[in-house]
């Protein structure tokens, strides 16, 4: 359980990168999710769940939060994340077009 603290959006994305990695998807989409409704100007939020949702093969959803990724990563000025974003954004759209 998460505890009142310092910063529970990164508690809350550290443990949905946990739930991530024991494939335990839906908690993990639940931690980000919760994590997002604390502070939904957090640009690396919507690009980790961007990345949970491709890999659950919900194309659109995944879309939509990388597309978010971007908006608030050229607010800020991270080209890294624009870049990260941009690939995984191709990459959807080719796995779209073969299905």
């Amino acid at each position: 359980m998460i505890q009142n603290g310092e910063d529970i959006c990164s508690a809350l994305s550290l443990r949905s990168h946990l739930h991530y990695l024991t494939a335990n998807n839906d908690q993990a989409k639940h931690d980000l999710n919760a994590a997002i409704e604390l502070d939904s100007q957090r640009r690396g939020l919507y690009y980790d769940r961007g990345v949970l949702h491709s890999h659950m093969k919900e194309y659109y959803l995944a879309l939509k939060d990388f597309c978010e990724a971007v908006n608030l990563a050229q607010l800020a000025g991270d080209n890294d994340l624009i870049d990260a974003a941009e690939h995984h954004f191709i990459e959807l759209l080719e796995k779209m077009r073969s299905t």
